[in-house]
């Protein structure tokens, strides 16, 4: 009865998904990990930093969304340039995506409270599309012109970021190229196309009295063939503490949890409930987990401005 109800529940969805040109994902934690979408946030915090998300989908059921995130950066001389790396791994059913990217930034001053970061990354996206793993009720035979395939395609992306103590504005382009997986066998072509995503998100975070902040935040996707996506966030943060919640329009509402330890590393927890009925009736919503470890950190009339910190949440269209 579970392989039943994965059938009917994946057949629908997995369709959805390629016929909306590829979507990549959104995470909760967006802002705290904008370098999935933006290689300008490369070294931005000042300090060798190593960022992790793991994020699991529509918990309940079987071949959902699996998704890992992992990139680390750090400054060059004198706060100028940032190097670092990107790798991210999305696996939904039988179609599993590994993107990897070397990605570089550079600060512009532009006055006492602004900087302008210029980034790119250069790099690549594979897929696999395996069915080793399916199976199906009893007496129904998997269709034998079901072949496994796998690809890369080299990509590269380009992004800018400014931004004060209090403000800041964001916009990206992380795979310029189109790309066109194909794969023909004895006569059947399967073919998965991934079109160029834009970003462009903008935040605040206020002061309110002593260590209380208000946050607020917006991000907006566009891909060519597919709806726009706008994410909304409101929060409050009171020290090491922030709490946010989200709306991302007619898809999903979240809340999310970040602890900074201040000095080493900081925890983040969020949870996701899709408004889809199908989605919310056979599932168990989205959580997601985020670990963000910070070395070397500089003496404290060092410290770089803080990016304004405001998760984005949203959940895979």
């Amino acid at each position: 009865m579970n392989t039943f109800r994965s059938l009917v529940f994946f057949i629908p969805s997995f369709f959805i998904i390629t016929l909306n040109a590829q979507q990549d994902y959104h995470l909760i934690f967006q802002t705290q990990h904008m370098n999935v979408v933006n290689p300008a946030y490369t070294g931005t915090e000042g300090v060798l930093t190593f960022k992790s998300i793991f994020r699991s989908q529509w918990l309940g059921v079987e071949g959902a969304p699996q998704i890992q995130t992992f990139s680390f950066g750090f400054p060059g001389i004198k706060n100028r340039l940032g190097w670092g790396a990107l790798i991210t791994n999305d696996k939904t059913f039988v179609e599993n995506n590994t993107v990897a990217f070397a990605t570089f930034s550079y600060r512009l001053p532009i006055n006492d409270q602004w900087n302008l970061f210029l980034g790119v990354q250069v790099g690549g996206k594979s897929i696999r599309l395996s069915y080793e793993g399916v199976y199906v009720l009893d007496n129904i035979t998997l269709d034998s012109n079901l072949q496994n395939f796998s690809a890369f395609r080299p990509n590269f992306g380009v992004g800018f970021y400014l931004r004060s103590e209090q403000y800041y504005f964001s916009f990206s382009i992380p795979q310029i190229l189109a790309t066109h997986f194909q794969n023909q066998q004895d006569g059947i072509n399967s073919s998965v196309i991934g079109r160029p995503h834009f970003f462009s998100a903008v935040g605040m975070r206020l002061p309110l009295k002593g260590s209380l902040f208000w946050m607020a935040s917006g991000i907006l996707r566009y891909v060519r063939a597919a709806p726009l996506s706008l994410v909304l966030n409101t929060g409050i943060a009171f020290k090491n503490i922030e709490f946010t919640m989200g709306y991302q329009w007619k898809t999903a509402l979240s809340a999310s949890l970040m602890l900074d330890t201040g000095r080493f590393f900081s925890l983040g927890y969020a949870y996701q409930i899709p408004s889809n009925k199908l989605l919310k009736n056979s599932s168990n919503g989205i959580h997601e987990f985020m670990i963000k470890i910070k070395l070397n950190t500089p003496k404290k009339e060092e410290q770089p401005i803080p990016p304004p910190s405001i998760p984005l949440t949203v959940g895979k269209n």
